[in-house]
């Protein structure tokens, strides 16, 4: 348009402005509105979410799409959604078994299981164990051998039947989680980081026995066999055959008296005091030897142990009651 002089013109940017801020001031208004529609409906489908029925399809439509937790773990959010959805599967599983679990029982174990789950895969990433689809199917072909003569047909129908889950429901519930486990314990069994501070700790054991400090006293503070260290390490009387082969062979070697060098078992690192030896007869005729001893105990550093820990300090919030 033409503007009779500047001021004109001055005065018609003004006015655009002052529009444009009234323009922006309503679209504010419009999306604040907007903002405060969508969180009082997320309250009140939530609200409906934790105490609705669980057999109610609108919450489960809701629930399904918006993801309200049903636990937090160290920030991680297990799905309210989720959590219906396996508390469903194992409640068929208890109510077909007819074992007469509570029913609240069954939504709190689900719910720990879930966190449990949780912490694993946590774990997992920690320590770089992976899993691939390879390591479920052989796992599954493994189940339906052993189970199903093979067929994994029968396998499939069988887990519809208990769970009302799919082959891939089960697989990533219950095959995935208990596969991550099961590496995760072997990585830590095969640790040779963790297995030299166990023979580090052991050799500082020794030291404190040449301090002559009293074998069963150390035993009793500091071996991690918490079922003989009460005793000061005391084993009794075993023959041949009754302990694993490098524990064995290292006790029958010794004299009475004689303290071993470290011996590494599956369970860690030993040190073994023979503390007598004597030949006892068996079935009346053969005489075999018999040792009666002390241990001292040092497990690597195992993945129960980190475990235990790791689920003594996560930070878990439960919103669901049971």
């Amino acid at each position: 348009m033409k503007y009779k002089n500047s001021g004109h013109f001055f005065w018609h940017q003004i006015g655009q402005k002052l529009k444009g801020v009234k323009n922006n001031k309503k679209l504010i208004i419009i999306i604040i509105s907007v903002l405060v529609l969508f969180v009082f409906v997320s309250l009140s489908f939530g609200l409906l979410a934790y105490n609705k029925p669980m057999n109610s399809k609108f919450v489960n439509a809701v629930i399904r799409i918006v993801p309200y937790p049903a636990a937090i773990v160290d920030g991680k959010i297990i799905k309210l959604y989720d959590w219906q959805f396996e508390y469903a599967a194992w409640k068929k599983a208890s109510d077909d078994s007819q074992t007469g679990v509570i029913d609240s029982q069954v939504k709190e174990d689900v719910l720990n299981k879930m966190i449990y789950d949780s912490i694993i895969l946590k774990l997992a990433k920690k320590y770089k164990v992976t899993l691939n689809q390879a390591d479920i199917d052989k796992e599954i072909l493994t189940l339906a051998d052993e189970q199903f003569e093979g067929s994994l047909d029968k396998l499939t129908e069988e887990i519809k039947n208990t769970f009302g889950w799919t082959l891939n429901d089960f697989e990533q519930r219950l095959i995935a989680p208990a596969l991550y486990t099961q590496k995760l314990t072997e990585t830590f069994a095969s640790n040779e980081e963790a297995w030299q501070k166990a023979l580090d700790e052991i050799h500082l054991i020794q030291a404190d026995i040449d301090k002559a400090i009293n074998f069963d006293v150390l035993a009793e503070s500091r071996s991690d066999d918490t079922g003989s260290a009460v005793n000061g390490g005391e084993l009794g009387w075993f023959g041949r055959g009754e302990m694993v082969p490098e524990f064995e062979e290292a006790a029958f070697s010794l004299e009475p008296g004689q303290i071993s060098q470290p011996v590494r078992t599956e369970y860690g690192y030993h040190l073994i005091l023979v503390e007598e030896v004597k030949k006892v007869e068996k079935d009346g005729v053969e005489v075999v030897d018999q040792v009666k001893a002390r241990h001292i105990l040092i497990r690597p550093e195992s993945f129960e142990e980190v475990l235990k820990q790791t689920v003594d300090s996560v930070k878990v919030w439960h919103l669901i009651k049971f």
